[in-house]
């Protein structure tokens, strides 16, 4: 069914098999399952006409089809979700600093509104990879954990208080990626204040989280969002609140998701400052290493983006 909402979404009577569409998905060399295979399927979409039609013919009778028009039907909608996919990624990629994309932009985007697990071309319906790796716990994205917290506050005196937070997407003019700012290995000097990888910044976050009363916990507390105007300012966030859910995510970041307290880890309660600069730098970073490479073969896979996109 997949293989064919995708290849043949408009034709109700497509003469192709439940067992063809099968292999069509897991076939071991021309399997749409497995990057790969599907790098190959971008045969479909060549400018040079020779080699477009000799992989259809190719594709044809390995599947053994029975009308041409529904290999054109498969070969038009196939290269619309590259070309989809495509501008997909270019709207990922920020244009107007004059700088390329790297790995911290596409978690950034991931994070903030899980625009790649969400991406219709790859199909996996996901609000974060946890949903998808049973390995990856608790809430690595923004946008996995700001509708549970929201939820957690919902019938208390903090009903309604975080609902303008909101951390951008791609198709807004919103934009807070400089929290995941990595520079280049060569770099000289310090990263800025506003990054989440700056060591004094991530360092000073959580001696702030260390005593902030957690609503996420416990909804009936009561917090002063204007203690944490100095963050918000440093941060370049819009406002005390929306920084007040930044430090809770990287609270449950450190605690469920890189300790692991489901699995019996302990949250550093105690001696936050002095314990960051190993496991909080790591904790965090881990967004723009693990994460990245575990979506990157996919999205790569259905894109022709050129190598300054990548």
């Amino acid at each position: 069914d997949a293989v064919k909402a995708s290849l043949w979404p408009a034709s109700d009577d497509v003469t192709v098999d439940t067992n063809k569409t099968e292999r069509m998905r897991k076939d071991k060399y021309y399997g749409l399952e497995n990057p790969d295979n599907v790098a190959k399927w971008y045969a479909l979409c060549s400018p040079d006409n020779d080699t477009r039609i000799e992989f259809q013919n190719e594709i044809f009778t390995y599947f053994s089809l029975s009308r041409v028009d529904l290999m054109e039907e498969a070969t038009n909608n196939f290269c619309s979700i590259v070309a989809n996919t495509v501008t997909f990624l270019q709207a990922a990629c920020p244009k107007d600093d004059g700088r390329t994309c790297d790995a911290s932009d596409f978690a950034y985007w991931q994070w903030a509104s899980s625009y790649f697990t969400l991406l219709p071309a790859l199909g996996l319906n996901a609000t974060s990879v946890t949903q998808l790796d049973d390995t990856i716990l608790g809430y690595p994205e923004m946008s996995f954990f700001l509708p549970k917290f929201r939820e957690a506050v919902k019938n208390s005196s903090h009903q309604g208080e975080f609902d303008a937070v909101n951390f951008g997407s791609p198709s807004s003019a919103v934009s807070y990626s400089h929290l995941f700012y990595l520079p280049p290995r060569d770099f000289v000097g310090d990263v800025p204040a506003s990054s989440l990888f700056n060591l004094d910044t991530i360092k000073a976050l959580f001696a702030a989280i260390d005593t902030l009363p957690d609503l996420f916990a416990d909804p009936s507390l009561t917090v002063d969002y204007s203690s944490l105007a100095p963050f918000t300012k440093s941060l370049k966030l819009s406002d005390d609140k929306q920084t007040y859910v930044l430090l809770i995510w990287l609270k449950n970041l450190l605690e469920v998701t890189a300790m692991r307290k489901a699995d019996g880890g302990t949250y550093l309660t105690t001696n936050m400052m002095g314990l960051a600069q190993a496991s909080l730098q790591g904790a965090v970073g881990w967004m723009s290493r693990e994460f990245p490479s575990y979506l990157y073969g996919s999205i790569m896979a259905l894109s022709n983006a050129n190598p300054c996109e990548k």
